[in-house]
């Protein structure tokens, strides 16, 4: 701020005042929120006022210094020193790798004169992609109007065959070898070239899987790596050979942005990490089975740091080669599997020979038209399921509040399929103690809801692990996670009932029928994994709840002793932050929103004591590390009828020979075992907690008591997500601390 004291004299007739303390005096008269505008001032005038004029070197490219010319004038034909030619390519690698990180191309890549001279104008053949090449081929021309906004309307020499450029790589590499260079610099530079040979031949791989298994050239890219930054050191500066002045000639609407340097060290170790995402993707894909496949998907793009784009580009790929599942399974039968494996063990819905019938009367020939459209509607939403999962994390939940929504009206239309192919299949209603009158099973909606609530605990326990929630928030949506668990055991309930039924059903016609012990066994094998399948599933979710009822309990005693801290609402109230925090469940059908009075009730617990609400969350808190150990027992791919010797065996004989290597049984066990790290975390506060509250009710039956609040001398903290003291990003353990 100016002193008042100070008056600026600009010209005899003209003095400057300091209005400093009057425009102080002006807005204090101002009400929070008030604008104050001009109707004069236009929108005109207020991009003009932002500075957006021509003659401002921050927003004009054109913008020539005194003496500097319009373009660069490096010469790229000069002959370079052996140690100038290893900085070049050193700094062009740096420059990519900050592309891959996401920077734009004309902050990184394109800032290179050479690649520049060798794009433009666009080559015909590789001999033509020469630097001497004449410019008046594009001089003074107009540029392409119609030009990807990423590649700024230059080629990419994507029209040209890898092998050609692999072929001009092994011409270097022969030239180098008959070249009189020393050796100290001949082979920095061999390296450089073996580097991108090896570089160029995974990323062909990558286009098909049966070659991408193949991991050796992403390994000899590690390598080589490890042998570039040995001699990074000797490189020498070329000044020129990068220059932002490229930016003039660029197809773009942008301002002119800075150049994007990172060191050295930072681009090796991104693109050694990127190699090995690469390799260690080979384990994600190889998996098999719906379940199995979503987990490890969220398991390997949960790391961190997190995968690069372009890896997760490729998994998306991968996901949808051929139109194939991992190129091994169509949609219709990735979804059969799963419907098989869920909800319709040995079922005639699901057998492909009903495909096979062309009798518009058979009624194997409609349930075939009805499953086909029941493919159709939900291929494209299933699929994206898996896809979404392979995004960013903060997109990941995102796409899962637009998922949601999609799947609840998909649900409405599967349901009306269910009624139709009750009529074909001539099912029964069955008593479920769960519903008021006898009910028909639904196996497509029941598993689409299953699907569901899955999605929802899923947005729930991200916004954990993305900060979304304030402190005060979270015993809300604590409670809210448990309310989903709850409704979601109710719903496993249900669907091994009816299985388990139709399993009973089928035995018991096949002793009717008097067929043979080996049939009726046959029956049981194809029931009793699926039941097994569900019962797993169901302790899963259950050890979800206990710990989501644990920590909300916790929290609701902590927010009654006002140790949360609570945010001033200048412009917010209670109930229109929960409608923002629910905005994803607003048009659900099932399971409806509770209203805001309902949900308020039951998260603070009205008429409940402090102590017995710590008494909930300490038997909570028991119980949600016993069922998280039994989860960790189950174990990733302990299928059906395997015994404990031979998981613990595949256990053991699959561990990674590299401990930077990716392997998703350890993922999902150290996943488990840091969860149950959260449950002992949890229960110490408890503990505490009760310790504190028990001392305080004896005190008051002994001597009176007093009025102090028995919590006063307690600090709570919340460690965000990879801190110290986070043993789950899923799970917000408060840390509390006794001074």
């Amino acid at each position: 701020m100016a002193d008042k004291s100070i008056t600026r004299v600009l010209s005899q007739k003209m003095q400057a005042k300091d209005i400093t303390e009057d425009f102080h005096q002006a807005a204090a008269a101002l009400d929070t929120g008030q604008l104050v505008k001009d109707e004069y001032f236009t929108l005109l005038e207020s991009v003009n006022a932002l500075g957006w004029q021509i003659g401002d070197p921050k927003m004009d490219s054109g913008l020539l210094q005194p003496g500097e010319s319009l373009l660069e004038e490096y010469d790229v034909c000069k002959e370079l020193l052996p140690e100038e030619v290893i900085w070049i390519m050193d700094q062009m690698l740096c420059h990519e790798v900050a592309w891959y990180m996401g920077h734009p191309l004309s902050q990184t890549l394109f800032t290179s004169v050479y690649v520049d001279r060798l794009l433009l104008p666009e080559p015909r053949s590789l001999e033509d992609a020469q630097f001497w090449r004449n410019q008046a081929a594009h001089s003074g021309g107009p540029l392409d109007e119609d030009f990807s906004s990423q590649l700024y309307n230059r080629p990419l020499l994507h029209k040209f065959d890898v092998d050609e450029i692999l072929l001009l790589l092994d011409d270097a590499q022969m030239y180098l070898e008959t070249s009189s260079l020393e050796a100290h610099l001949r082979s920095p530079l061999e390296h450089r070239l073996i580097f991108r040979q090896e570089f160029l031949s995974a990323l062909q791989k990558d286009m098909s899987i049966s070659d991408y298994k193949n991991t050796s050239s992403y390994t000899g890219v590690i390598s080589m790596l490890e042998q570039i930054s040995q001699t990074h050191e000797i490189g020498s500066a070329v000044p020129g050979s990068f220059s932002l002045k490229l930016q003039r000639t660029m197809a773009s609407s942008v301002p002119p942005r800075p150049m994007v340097n990172i060191p050295f060290s930072d681009a090796r170790f991104f693109l050694q990490r990127l190699c090995q995402d690469a390799v260690d993707l080979i384990q994600v894909i190889n998996v098999k089975g719906n379940e199995k496949i979503y987990h490890a998907i969220h398991l390997f793009m949960f790391r961190k740091p997190q995968s690069s784009p372009y890896i997760r580009a490729l998994l998306q790929l991968h996901l949808a080669r051929n139109d194939k599942i991992f190129d091994r399974q169509s949609l219709r039968d990735f979804i059969f599997a799963d419907l098989e494996s869920l909800v319709l063990p040995d079922s005639i819905l699901l057998d492909r020979e009903n495909e096979k019938v062309e009798t518009p009367s058979d009624f194997r020939f409609k349930i075939a038209v009805l499953m086909g459209d029941f493919v159709q509607r939900i291929g494209s939403a299933y699929w994206s399921s898996f896809r979404s999962a392979c995004l960013n994390r903060a997109r990941v939940r995102r796409t899962l509040c637009h998922f949601v929504a999609e799947w609840d009206n998909l649900q409405v239309g599967v349901e009306e399929l269910d009624t139709s192919l009750q009529d074909l299949t001539g099912e029964r209603p069955l008593e479920y103690s769960g519903s008021p009158q006898p009910s028909f099973s639904y196996p497509l909606s029941s598993w689409m809801y299953h699907w569901k609530l899955h999605q929802l605990r899923c947005i729930l326990q991200m916004g954990f692990e993305l900060s979304v929630y304030l402190p005060n928030e979270l015993a809300g949506m604590l409670w809210y996670t448990c309310h989903i668990c709850t409704t979601h055991l109710a719903h496993l309930n249900r669907m091994s009932f009816f299985v388990e039924e139709e399993g009973r059903a089928r035995k018991a016609e096949a002793n009717k029928r008097k067929q043979s012990a080996k049939n009726i066994a046959k029956i049981s094998d194809k029931f009793d994994p699926v039941l097994w399948r569900l019962d797993r599933q169901f302790h899963h979710v259950r050890a979800h709840d206990n710990l989501a009822e644990a920590l909300h309990a916790l929290y609701t005693v902590l927010a009654r002793h006002n140790l949360l801290r609570r945010p001033s609402k200048l412009y917010s109230t209670d109930k229109l932050r929960y409608e923002l925090r629910m905005k994803a469940f607003l048009s659900l059908g099932i399971p409806q929103i509770l209203p805001f009075e309902d949900f308020n009730r039951e998260n603070l617990l009205d008429g409940e004591s402090d102590t017995a609400i710590i008494d909930r969350a300490y038997r909570a808190a028991g119980e949600a590390r016993r069922a998280w150990e039994e989860v960790l027992q189950d174990g990733w791919d302990n299928e059906w009828k395997e015994t404990a010797s031979v998981a613990q065996k595949s256990r053991s004989g699959n561990k990674s020979d590299s401990a930077n290597e990716f392997n998703v049984q350890e993922a999902w066990t150290a996943d488990i075992k840091n969860t149950i790290r959260a449950c002992i975390a949890t229960n110490i506060g408890v503990s505490i907690v009760k310790k504190r509250l028990e001392k305080a009710l004896v005190d008051i039956k002994g001597n009176g008591g007093t009025k102090r609040d028995p919590l006063h001398d307690i600090k709570v903290e919340i460690p965000s997500p990879g801190e110290k003291g986070s043993y789950s990003a899923l799970w917000p353990v408060p840390k509390i601390i006794e001074t």
